[in-house]
């Protein structure tokens, strides 16, 4: 992550120059605590609905395939005989009414528990939260009208504090990662789910124009 290439960045700096440096070093990472605590703070309380809004969104590849299937074979027979386009919708309003539930009842049993990755980001946000009053303990710990004994002061900190942003910033980083691979799974899951009823309308729907064909030719 891009957060590691800072880390090691401004420890770079704070071995080239040491003491002289300190300052800075500090104020580096508690500005990398705070831009990732920003971003935590807009995921959570979000999860759930930020899944949902994706797999509708993947929900709606199959809702147009069955959409758009139902209106090219109704405009198909459009003008062939009132009969014949009556029975055919008819068979059509059937499968799709059947296809549809059964598509929103593999949505519904594959959606992700949002809740253990809200639970992990309010956890990063108090550690993040800690890391940050630990520094502010530092820098008020440290404080000296004399720059030298200062700086010296936040030095002997800095490794252990870099060493805590790390760790901070790999948590969050392997909370994301996991929050994709249970993303990719309800997408499988879902895919997989929604073959079979997907299957069935398709069948229905190539019964349904074999009977408007058949009645067309008897007309």
């Amino acid at each position: 992550m891009k957060y590691f290439g800072v880390i090691l960045a401004v420890l770079a700096v704070f071995v080239c120059q040491n003491e002289a440096s300190v300052s800075v070093v500090m104020n580096q990472l508690n500005k990398t605590v705070q831009s990732m605590q920003n971003v935590l703070e807009e995921r959570r309380g979000h999860v759930a609905e930020n899944q949902n809004s994706r797999l509708q969104a993947f929900m709606e590849n199959f809702r147009g395939i069955v959409a758009h299937t139902v209106a090219a074979t109704r405009k198909e027979f459009e003008g062939q005989g009132p009969e014949c386009f009556s029975t055919l919708d008819g068979e059509l309003n059937d499968a799709q009414n059947k296809v549809s539930p059964a598509l929103e009842k593999c949505l519904q049993d594959n959606v992700p528990n949002a809740q253990p990755f809200e639970s992990s980001i309010n956890g990063l946000i108090v550690r993040g939260a800690e890391i940050q009053a630990r520094m502010n303990e530092i820098e008020a710990e440290c404080a000296s009208e004399n720059n030298v004994i200062a700086r010296a002061c936040i030095a002997k900190y800095i490794p252990r504090v870099s060493m805590s942003v790390g760790v901070y910033i790999a948590a969050a980083g392997k909370l994301r990662g996991q929050t994709a691979v249970s993303m990719g799974a309800a997408y499988a899951k879902i895919g997989s789910c929604a073959l079979s009823p997907m299957k069935d309308f398709k069948v229905a729907v190539a019964i349904a124009r074999r009977n408007a064909r058949a009645c067309t030719k008897v007309q």
